[in-house]
Formats: structure tokens, sequence, C-alpha cells
């Protein structure tokens, strides 16, 4: 189910197939990090993909989610598919960029989230 008008999907069609790929079972959920109130970072699941996202309060902020997350059993090698906050989403929500990452040594991910903003990764392990 996405919620919007459909001509609002058509338009950014790589971001719709990734938010409709998202599972909606999980098979685990971790709290990674945060502040009641302030912000927070959560990975769940599913299979040997995980999702890994954040959301900050009004405050920007910097994260980093350090990989290789250990206890997450993502393995040496990765696909990162990761969506963040734009230049310019602090004036307008819609502002987004995305970036694909391949890592074989697991370096830590740093993400700027905007304020009112957040993040969305994709973590595939790679064989």
């Amino acid at each position: 189910m996405l919620c919007d008008s459909p001509t609002n999907y058509e338009k950014e069609p790589d971001y719709t197939r990734f938010v409709a790929g998202i599972p909606t079972v999980w098979d685990e959920t971790r709290v990674l990090q945060g502040e009641v109130g302030e912000y927070f970072v959560t990975a769940r699941r599913k299979g040997d993909t995980w999702y890994i996202g954040g959301i900050t309060n009004w405050t920007e902020r910097d994260v980093e989610i350090a990989l290789p997350v250990v206890d997450l059993n993502i393995g040496n090698k990765s696909t990162i598919e990761l969506y963040t906050d734009g230049a310019n989403a602090h004036r307008r929500g819609s502002d987004y960029r995305t970036q694909t990452i391949s890592q074989s040594n697991n370096q830590a991910i740093k993400v700027h989230l905007a304020p009112g903003g957040g993040f969305v990764a994709k973590v595939s392990v790679t064989p």
C-alpha cells in the first residue's frame, strides 16, 4: 500500500520501486541507537537482507552506523542502497539523494539528517 496520488509515485520510479519492495513482515528487529524525543535508528532483517532506517526531530544531526554490525551478522562484503536527505531537505521535504555503496571492508555509514529528516538503507550481503 502506497499512500499518495499515483502521479507522485510516477515522478520518482526508483524511489517507488524501493519503497514498494520493503517487506511488511520481519524476521528480526534491533534498535541501534537513539534518544527518546530526539532521534532513532533501527535495523530490521528479512532473510539475509537488512533495512536500516533513522529519523530525527527538528534538530539536524549526523549519525554513524558501524559496519560490520557484528551483532547483525552482516558479512564482510555488502551492497548498500542508501536514501538520505538532500541538500535542501530542510526547506523541501521531498528533496532526497540516493547512492549505492559496495563495501568489502564494511566501513561505517555516515549519514546527515536534516531537521525533521531521516534515511533508509538496504544492506544486502554479497556472497
